[in-house]
């Protein structure tokens, strides 16, 4: 029941943003690369990620992502993985240069199938390529957690003006 009210939530914002004049959205992909007592027992995964902006001013946006991440385990070759749900903030401090920070959950796939709904954030820098237009090429890297599970991602997308 509540992986439902996560999606109509998600679903209510996203189309709350769409209707807003200074939306964008961006499309990434990238390497998830476990850290800490994760690394012990998993590989280097994969991630991709949804994000629409909402500009509160030329250097300000309201964001929130959807995205999977996926790892295989180093013994048996399980694949495991999560499905987040985040909202967050992001802050040009010079040029095309940002921080950014997130906050929501996460829900275990695969091989982590019947573990509950976990707290979830993420942080980290990033470069846009294109800041006036609000589009073009977007590389970040941000330190994730989950639970005890923490990794670092380095992601490249495409961002778009709607």
């Amino acid at each position: 029941m509540r992986y439902l009210f996560y999606c109509l939530l998600s679903l209510v914002l996203s189309i709350s943003l769409v209707k807003a004049q200074k939306f964008s959205l961006k499309v990434s992909g990238g390497t998830e690369m476990p850290v800490e007592i994760f690394k012990e027992g998993y590989k280097t995964g994969w991630g991709i990620y949804g994000t629409g902006y909402y500009a509160l001013d030329e250097n300000a946006n309201l964001l929130m992502t959807v995205g999977t991440a996926s790892w295989r385990t180093q013994q048996s070759n399980n694949n495991s993985g999560l499905i987040f749900l985040r909202t967050g903030y992001r802050q040009f401090v010079y040029s095309g240069i940002y921080f950014q920070g997130e906050a929501g959950v996460a829900i275990y796939t695969g091989f982590w199938g019947n573990s509950p709904t976990r707290f979830s954030y993420s942080l980290g820098p990033g470069y846009l390529f294109g800041t006036k237009e609000r589009k073009g090429l977007d590389i970040s890297v941000k330190f994730n957690r989950a639970s005890y599970r923490s990794w670092l991602s380095l992601n490249l997308g495409y961002q778009l003006s709607l």
